[in-house]
Parts: structure tokens; sequence; C-alpha cells
């Protein structure tokens, strides 16, 4: 589905509004589930927060204006062009023979097991990303990386790169206690984890849990 700035920022900021409201008496899970970026309800609402939020140039201050041509902001004034904030983050299943590591987040309401994950710094590779992000929460280094699938995900304008990374070297973690509460190394038979959502991270541990990847 293609929506051009000049034609859609009013039709777009009902649609998601609309759309969001309809979702309060609906099950937690099922609103995480249309509210990714993959659904009209995640574009909507990604794009009518960018719009809102793009109102005036960063620059010079002046009030921007929709492209008629394509989806993009520009100020009449210095020029300045805004296009659709994205930002790229990765989720790291790293494995090491039957186990696959497995952490909880510090300090955040989600208690649920996660997988290492990271958002891309200026410039660095995705794949540059995946080595810096576990060696900085975990302390272990990285071998060879299996690029599995992306997701876009509109709670915070990412685009998730998912990958399985093969541990090279020893396995004895040193966390990162200001990133992670926990983390630790679970054999594929006794992950805790069941299907609960729709995100990358938990189709990427269920994917190991039940003997879909092997390297």
């Amino acid at each position: 589905m293609v929506i051009y700035a000049g034609k859609d920022y009013q039709d777009v900021s009902r649609k998601a509004a609309n759309i969001m409201s309809a979702q309060i008496i609906m099950k937690p899970d099922a609103v995480l589930g249309l509210a990714t970026g993959s659904t009209p309800v995640g574009m909507y609402a990604q794009l009518a927060e960018w719009y809102r939020s793009r109102r005036f140039c960063g620059c010079c201050g002046a009030v921007m204006v929709h492209s008629t041509e394509e989806r993009m902001m520009q100020c009449p004034e210095c020029g300045l062009m805004e296009y659709p904030k994205i930002s790229p983050a990765v989720i790291i299943g790293l494995i090491h023979e039957n186990k696959i590591l497995m952490s909880k987040y510090a300090g955040r309401a989600y208690k649920n097991y996660a997988l290492l994950a990271g958002f891309s710094e200026i410039g660095e590779s995705v794949e540059e990303t995946v080595h810096r992000e576990v060696m900085e929460e975990v302390g272990l280094k990285v071998g060879k990386l299996h690029y599995y699938k992306s997701q876009p995900w509109s709670f915070t304008d990412t685009l998730l790169m998912g990958f399985y990374a093969e541990l090279e070297g020893g396995e004895d973690i040193t966390l990162d206690q200001t990133e992670l509460s926990m983390a630790e190394w679970f054999e594929r038979e006794e992950i805790p984890v069941t299907y609960e959502d729709c995100s990358l991270t938990n189709e990427m541990i269920m994917a190991f849990k039940e003997g879909k990847i092997h390297y």
C-alpha cells in the first residue's frame, strides 16, 4: 500500500485514531498483533505520529509542507526534506550447540524472557551491531551470523532484523546489569517459553525450541 503525504495526512490520522480506539475492548495480545508495522493499523499509527511530530522544520522552525510526489515533508524556507523515521535494530538468537541464550531486561515492565537486542549506531552495519551488542550485554564473542527475517515495529519506529549467531569462544557470561537482570543458556528442550505474541523475538525462540533451527 502506497500513501503519499500530500493526499493522506488527515485520512491517515483519522484511520489511526479510529482503529486504535476500536482495539480498547480487545485482548492485549490482539492489540499487539494489530499494532505491528506490517498491519494497516501499525502503518497508520506510525505515519500519523510522524506527521504530527514533523509539523515544523528542525533547522529553521518554518512550517513544513507535504510533498505531493512522495511520502516526505519539506521546508519551504530552507529546503530541508524529512522522510519517515525508521530505526534499524537487531534481535539476536545466540546459539551454542543445543543451547540458546535468553535474557530478561533490567528495570522494565516487560518481565518475560527475551533475546539480546539493540539499535544500530551511526556508521555501523547491522552485522557489526550484532557483534557489539552481544559483547556489551553478555561479554561473549560471535562467530558466524545467519539472517532470519525482519519485522516492522511501530511502537518505536523500528525495523527489527533477526539474526541467529553462533558463539565463538567460551560461554561464560559477563552480564551488563544496567541493561539486563539476567542472561542464561537454555537447552532446546528446556526453554520455558510458549507462543504468546506476534513478536519476532518470540517467533525466533520458538523456532529454535521446535528444532527448526540448526547450525
